[in-house]
């Protein structure tokens, strides 16, 4: 299935702490975290199962990030893993 789909991870001054286009279009509410960081997508496709395990896993990727001592909050995060885990998801 293929689609296209833009993902971005909004901070909290409202900065893109992360954005990437996965591979624009409908939208889907905002995934907001206890910290009140907010996961946007915006999508052509309906994939609801995928985008939610999308979700859930670069939840725990950016938890994982957010944990590290060197981490400085609102930073900018690069990571490869979140490419991945959009074809995973998303393009499966």
């Amino acid at each position: 299935m293929s689609g296209s789909f833009y993902f971005v991870i909004v901070g909290h001054r409202d900065n893109a702490v992360f954005e990437m286009e996965v591979f624009s279009c409908c939208s889907r509410p905002p995934h907001v975290t206890a910290g009140h960081m907010r996961f946007i997508m915006l999508h052509d496709i309906r994939q609801e199962d995928g985008i939610k395990n999308f979700f859930t896993d670069v939840y725990d990727l950016y938890i994982k990030f957010s944990m590290n001592p060197f981490y400085e909050p609102n930073s900018p995060i690069r990571s490869k893993k979140v490419q991945f885990l959009g074809q995973k998801h998303l393009l499966s």
